[in-house]
């Protein structure tokens, strides 16, 4: 197949200028490899024959051959409706006839060549602005997500130096319940961890009431069928004193409890029966408890609307930054690359700051009393956690014993004060306490253990939303 192309090629008085698209943008597919060559009549030289590749963007190569005559071009990995061109110039007198050329009088070497060494400095200026246009990208990044998030953490998120040097609290400081004191720790945040102590203290107050009972167990994929002991809650007979997050949880056991009184081993599923209910009232127990912090005057919670002015400012300047820039900058060469580039980096730097100052430690920081409030918590947390190395422990009644054990849960660090309490605690305890209880629990794979281990890890995920 061979085609005969009419004012192709430009006839100057010194060259013949042939500019040819050897692969044209209207190709939905792209090309991996192309090969195009220009066969010129004998009797040109080596000095005298010129041979470029459009456009700059894509990969390839010319050459002249070994002959230095033979111009070629060669293009790798050609994208969908992306055009190549072949350009030579050749001296005009190698050819016998200039018919079907379109002639131009006058010389036109030194025109290609300026024209050719234009382009060529403006794919350098294009590939200098996409190189800029990267590091202003990545600078806009550090800039927004690192400098903004920095400057938030500094300015609410750092936490207030303490004027505290105590290693152990050998008691509960105040009486901040096990939830708050969640809450205190986290900057507002609790889980089912502070739910579960809460229920626990609940029960050691009387608001429910706990006793050992039997149930069977399925094990091995319902192979096997063994007895356990687990702990059958039911509702006490304190109804009043109750804070409005300790109301919450109430709640939520009390339709558990709706049909008599539930074993611990049934709690999830039950709970996961009324999910949806159940998932607004966590998720208003999780509210309440953080107000309650943040109202005793703990938290400093002015961070979280800067933070969300900040990440709203930044996440219009980087939209605007998308659909004004490139157009801006698109008559530069490289500008409109540069554009996106930068817009981009924008537009990155504001989603990683939105995902910074979704922690809350980053936006939301302790008062000076909720500081000092802190650290004497953090020393009984290591003082129960220390509990069993320590030598000279003062002497400690059944009610505090039980106060241990719902801050422990809290702290997640139950099974060091349960161990000590077994080697220590007065015979008297497991007889006169609601919540120390040892059996063998079903949840737990039949390992001795208190009761909330099993029911801990039972109600992790338990108020997960229904999917719709």
């Amino acid at each position: 197949m061979s085609y005969t192309m009419t004012g192709l090629a430009v006839a100057y008085d010194d060259v013949i200028d042939v500019n040819m698209q050897v692969w044209g943008d209207q190709w939905a597919v792209g090309n991996y490899e192309l090969t195009a060559r220009v066969i010129l009549p004998e009797g040109a030289e080596e000095s005298d024959v010129y041979v470029w590749g459009h456009p700059y963007d894509v990969d390839g190569s010319t050459s002249l051959g070994d002959d230095g005559v033979s111009p070629s071009l060669t293009a790798y990995d050609i994208p969908p409706e992306r055009w190549v061109e072949l350009r030579t110039a050749f001296p005009t007198d190698l050819l016998t006839s200039t018919d079907g050329a379109r002639r131009v009088s006058g010389d036109g070497l030194d025109t290609i060549l300026t024209e050719e060494l234009r382009f060529a400095q403006e794919n350098e200026a294009a590939s200098r602005a996409a190189g800029i246009g990267l590091i202003l990208g990545v600078a806009a990044i550090f800039l927004i997500a690192g400098g903004l998030g920095l400057w938030i953490y500094l300015r609410y998120g750092r936490e207030p130096r303490v004027d505290y040097d105590r290693e152990y609290e050998q008691a509960p400081p105040t009486d901040l319940t096990p939830s708050e004191v969640g809450a205190l720790l986290s900057q507002g945040k609790v889980t089912e961890r502070e739910f579960t102590a809460t229920l626990f203290d609940l029960i050691r107050m009387g608001a429910i009431n706990a006793a050992p009972t039997q149930v069977t167990s399925k094990t091995w994929g319902g192979l096997r069928t063994e007895t356990v002991t687990d702990l059958e809650l039911s509702l006490g007979d304190k109804t009043t004193g109750l804070r409005d997050f300790e109301q919450s949880v109430m709640t939520v056991i009390k339709r558990v409890l709706d049909d008599g009184p539930t074993p611990l081993t049934e709690f999830r599923d039950r709970i996961r029966e009324d999910a949806e209910a159940n998932a607004r009232t966590y998720d208003v127990y999780q509210e309440r408890v953080s107000d309650a912090i943040t109202r005793s005057g703990m938290l400093d919670t002015s961070g979280n609307r800067a933070a969300f002015l900040t990440a709203l400012v930044a996440a219009i300047m980087a939209v605007a930054t998308w659909i004004i820039l490139p157009r801006t900058l698109a008559n530069l060469p490289g500008g409109a690359i540069a554009g996106v580039l930068i817009a981009i980096g924008a537009v990155i730097g504001a989603i990683l700051l939105i995902a910074v100052i979704a922690f809350r430690k980053v936006r939301v920081r302790k008062t000076p009393e909720g500081a000092l409030e802190a650290a004497r918590w953090l020393a009984f947390k290591r003082y129960l956690t220390d509990f069993s190395r320590l030598e000279e422990a003062p002497a400690i009644s059944l009610e505090l014993w039980d106060r241990y054990l719902v801050y422990a849960i809290g702290f997640g660090i139950a099974s060091e004060v349960l161990a000590q309490a077994r080697l220590v605690a007065p015979p008297e305890l497991a007889d006169t306490s609601t919540i120390y209880w040892y059996g063998t629990y079903g949840l737990s794979g039949g390992s001795t253990e208190n009761a909330f281990s099993g029911i801990q890890s039972a109600l992790s995920g338990a108020f997960t939303p229904p999917s719709s």
